[in-house]
């Protein structure tokens, strides 16, 4: 849905749903990068805080694949 909003023009419903979706765990550093869809709010501060948000999970759960040894098995 941030996607559509942000398609269309609207940056508050779009930021309020990315929020939503990095904080239920969506958290694609590389799709929140590289959707154009998301490129009219990149530029907004709300965007830049829940990138902040995802790019700390994505940090995170790259270092508990590593941990894990998951490197190894790929």
């Amino acid at each position: 849905m941030a996607r559509q909003a942000a398609k269309f023009g609207d940056q508050d419903i779009a930021n309020e749903f990315l929020l939503q979706s990095v904080q239920a765990g969506y958290f694609s550093t590389l799709a929140l990068t590289r959707d154009p869809w998301l490129d009219s709010v990149r530029t907004t501060a709300a965007y830049q805080g829940t990138f902040a948000i995802a790019a700390a999970k994505d940090e995170h759960a790259r270092k508990a694949f590593l941990e894990a040894g998951g490197d190894r098995i790929l």
